[in-house]
């Protein structure tokens, strides 16, 4: 955090992800598995949507208008799920946020297979752990969504707890990304 008035400005939308995704897990502590959670959690996936949709098409450099249609698209989707959750009170939607998440694969891979994207070490340090967990996530979203039932719970459970390994060491990534971020642009 002692270098953040000298990046790229990037890097602070991605710090602001990272403060959010740590008040989230906090407040998950207090209302594990409640109402209050199912929409906590929905509030952060649509802050974290956008700030990775922002920084994934800041990297690209994706014209103004077809970011401002991604950006609606990614308020449209969470807030689909938001309504249904408070209309139903169920969370049985899971493939709008893994919808997504898809379309932010997509991005990312992008900007590390793109010949004309000149991406630095910090930025892959952001782009690889954010993938890997993000795909991660939605084979078991989707695998829990097929099979999950009574017999199948102990394999799920002990499945989400690789979720917190891939977690630890993507914030050392990403701590290495904002030590190896590079500094502002500055104009004469």
């Amino acid at each position: 955090m002692f270098r953040i008035r000298d990046i790229e400005n990037v890097y602070h939308v991605f710090a602001i992800c990272l403060i959010f995704g740590a008040i989230h897990e906090i407040l998950h502590l207090f209302f594990l598995r409640t109402y209050v959670s199912i929409i906590l959690s929905s509030i952060y996936h649509f802050i974290e949507s956008q700030c990775i949709l922002y920084i994934f098409s800041s990297w690209i450099g994706l014209k103004k208008i077809f970011r401002r249609l991604l950006h609606f698209l990614f308020f449209i989707i969470p807030a689909t799920e938001f309504v249904y959750i408070l209309n139903t009170g169920n969370y049985d939607i899971f493939w709008i946020y893994v919808l997504s998440i898809i379309i932010l694969v997509i991005l990312g891979i992008k900007i590390l297979t793109g010949e004309k994207f000149k991406i630095n070490i910090s930025q892959k340090l952001i782009i690889i752990p954010v993938i890997v967990y993000f795909i991660y996530y939605s084979i078991l979203d989707i695998l829990m969504a097929l099979l999950f039932n009574k017999q199948t719970q102990p394999l799920f459970i002990n499945l989400y707890y690789i979720i917190n390994v891939i977690n630890f060491l993507s914030y050392i990534s990403y701590s290495l990304a904002f030590l190896w971020a590079p500094k502002k642009e500055k104009y004469l």
